[in-house]
Parts: structure tokens; sequence; C-alpha cells
């Protein structure tokens, strides 16, 4: 983790988390529902070929983190790892 620096959660998901589907803003609404927004602008960090479904035999890489080592550029990562910060980029529609 240490190449990846500091490193924040986004509200950017996969369609499907168990699929190589599209990825989306998902953010959840004040009574619960979950809304699908597309994605008008994507910032993938292309030296790594972002973004992955499975990566080394690791996966699925369904949501999206920024990391300062990173210059801040879109990785695909592991949902549920709890080695990053909080969620950042989160819309209200």
């Amino acid at each position: 983790m240490d190449t990846y620096g500091k490193c924040y959660w986004t509200s950017a998901q996969r369609i499907d988390p168990n699929s190589d589907t599209e990825f989306v803003w998902k953010v959840a609404l004040s009574n619960g529902t979950v809304v699908q927004l597309p994605m008008g602008y994507t910032r993938w960090d292309q030296v790594l070929g972002e973004p992955h479904f499975y990566f080394m035999n690791v996966g699925p890489l369904s949501c999206v983190i920024l990391c300062s080592g990173m210059d801040y550029y879109w990785v695909s990562e592991m949902c549920m790892d709890s080695d990053y910060y909080c969620s950042v980029c989160e819309i209200d529609p």
C-alpha cells in the first residue's frame, strides 16, 4: 500500500459488483433508495491499465479509490477493503 500513499473511497461502483459491468455513481438517498447515475468523467490510471475486474488473482474490484501516491488517478479496488479513508466525491441528485 505504500506505493499508493493515502487513498480515499469514491461513490463510484460497478452496476453489478459481482460481474465485469460498467461503473456508475451509486448514491444513497435519505429515504434509503440507491440511485445509479452515469459517469460523465473518468480519470483511470492508464499505466496500470485500469479499470480491472480481477488483477493478479485479486477481485472482484468493483469500487473506485483515489490515491495520493498515484496523482489521484482512479484505481479499481475491492469494496470491502478497510485500508482506506472515508468516502469522497459523493453527490446529492
